[in-house]
C-alpha cells in the first residue's frame, strides 16, 4: 500500500505541473518578459542620456522643402523658355541674381527669348521670393550635411556646427539655423561648396 500511495502521490505532482497557470502566475511572467530586452538591442549605461541631450536635427525635413523650393524654380523656367520657343540648349541654363538683385539667365539662349523670360520672372513675386529663400537656404543646408558626413565618417564633434544648433529642439528649424548661419559670417561661408561663388540653379 506504501509504494501504490507514493506512486500515486507522484502522479498527481506531475499532473498539477502540466495544468495552464493561474492568471496571477500568466500575470507575473508576462511582466518579466516586458522587462527583457528587444533582440538586437542593447543600451549601455549612459548612452541613452548622452544621446538624448544632444540637440537634434531633422536634415530629411530640411532637405524636403528646399528641394520643393527648387524643383518649383526649374519647372518655371522650363515653362518660360518652352513658351518663348526654346527647345533645346547647349549645356546648362542657369538662374541667379545680377549686382542690382534682378533675377538674370545665363546660358545658350537667343537674346530676345532671354530678355522676355527675365522679366517675366521678375514680376512674379512668387518666383523672385522662392529664389531668395533658396539663396540663403541652400548653402546653410550644404554646410550642415557636409559636417553630419564628416562627423558620421570619423566621429567627433565640430564646436562650429555645435554653435548653430540650440538645446531647444524647437529652436532648430531650418530658418533658425540660416539665421546663426549666417551671422557666423565667413567663417561658415568657407565650409560651404558654394563659398567664392554666386548662388544659381540650374537646368540642363
Amino acid at each position: 500500500m506504501g509504494l501504490i500511495r507514493t506512486l500515486f502521490e507522484y502522479g498527481n505532482q506531475a499532473y498539477e505541473g502540466l495544468k495552464q497557470p493561474t492568471a496571477a502566475q500568466q500575470t507575473k511572467a508576462d511582466a518579466a518578459m516586458d522587462n527583457l530586452p528587444e533582440p538586437g538591442t542593447v543600451t549601455l549605461s549612459g548612452q541613452q542620456q548622452e544621446q538624448s541631450s544632444r540637440p537634434r536635427v531633422m536634415i530629411k525635413e530640411f532637405q524636403q522643402g528646399v528641394g520643393q523650393d527648387t524643383a518649383f524654380v526649374q519647372q518655371t523656367l522650363r515653362q518660360k523658355l518652352a513658351e518663348y520657343g526654346v527647345t533645346s540648349v547647349r549645356g546648362q541654363v542657369r538662374l541667379g541674381r545680377s549686382e542690382t538683385g534682378a533675377l538674370e539667365i545665363s546660358g545658350a539662349i537667343p537674346t530676345e527669348a532671354k530678355q522676355k523670360i527675365e522679366a517675366d520672372i521678375n514680376r512674379n513675386p512668387d518666383i523672385k521670393q522662392t529664389f531668395v529663400r533658396l539663396s540663403n537656404q541652400k548653402p546653410a543646408l550644404d554646410y550642415v550635411q557636409n559636417v553630419m558626413r564628416l562627423q558620421n565618417a570619423y566621429g567627433g564633434d565640430n564646436s562650429l556646427f555645435s554653435s548653430l544648433l540650440s538645446s531647444n529642439p524647437q529652436n532648430n528649424s531650418l530658418q533658425d539655423i540660416v539665421q546663426r548661419f549666417h551671422k557666423m559670417g565667413s567663417a561658415a561661408a568657407e565650409m560651404t561648396a558654394n563659398s567664392g561663388s554666386a548662388f544659381s540653379i540650374s537646368i540642363s
